[in-house]
């Protein structure tokens, strides 16, 4: 199956920049507002590769969606962006929200829907776009983080009816989710592609692996 001329949907989830409500775990670090300031080059920087990656899909026709949280859709806009579809992520865990947004994604008529959060500076145009060429085979692509997580997941319709078992029963911001993630999908036969493991930006010993542009336009004197 070739994902060419069928509709994929990304979808990224990011909370709006309110210092002492985001990245709380870099505070001790960086203090509220530094914190706040590096999740906002964070998730700028996350639009900026999904832009790219725009550029590059060929002819695979993508909608792209931020569901957000912390803020309404006018702040948000005029963060980010008003060429933008804002929705929020809603009630339940983060589980509960992706299913969600998958859910709503293939009710709309995406053949592939693939989620990623604002935290892996890493990600670029090029995987973004593997990562939907994975989709056009396996039933899941998923990007491993380093601590255990995942920086993305990606879901085909043809396991629409059975997905959501795959965020039900995990212990989310633990260090087991991959492998729970994992374990689940071997239970399910699902075919799983998997992405190379990057870092994501969480906790203060994850700093050394921003980027230099990053550290620079957040004005983050980190190292000393």
């Amino acid at each position: 199956m070739n994902l060419e001329n069928q509709q994929g949907r990304l979808v990224i989830f990011t909370k709006y920049p309110t210092a002492g409500t985001v990245k709380t775990r870099l505070i001790p670090a960086l203090g509220a507002e530094g914190a706040a300031t590096l999740h906002q080059r964070l998730a700028e920087h996350t639009i900026a590769q999904t832009q790219g990656f725009l550029q590059i899909r060929k002819n695979i026709d993508i909608d792209l969606e931020i569901r957000f949280a912390g803020a309404d859709r006018q702040a948000m806009a005029d963060w980010l962006g008003t060429e933008y579809r804002y929705v929020p992520q809603g009630e339940g865990d983060l589980g509960d929200r992706m299913a969600r947004s998958i859910s709503d994604g293939f009710a709309q008529e995406s053949s592939a829907i693939v989620l990623i959060g604002t935290d892996c500076p890493a990600i670029t145009p090029n995987l973004l776009l593997d990562s939907f060429s994975k989709l056009s085979t396996a039933d899941i692509v998923i990007g491993p983080a380093s601590d255990g997580g995942y920086y993305l997941i990606g879901v085909h319709r043809r396991i629409q009816d059975r997905f959501s078992n795959l965020f039900q029963n995990i212990q989310w911001s633990t260090s087991g989710v991959l492998t729970q993630t994992l374990k689940i999908s071997s239970q399910f036969r699902f075919k799983i592609e998997q992405l190379p493991t990057l870092n994501d930006i969480d906790r203060p010993e994850d700093l050394q692996y921003l980027p230099e542009s990053i550290i620079q336009s957040s004005n983050l004197d980190i190292f000393n």
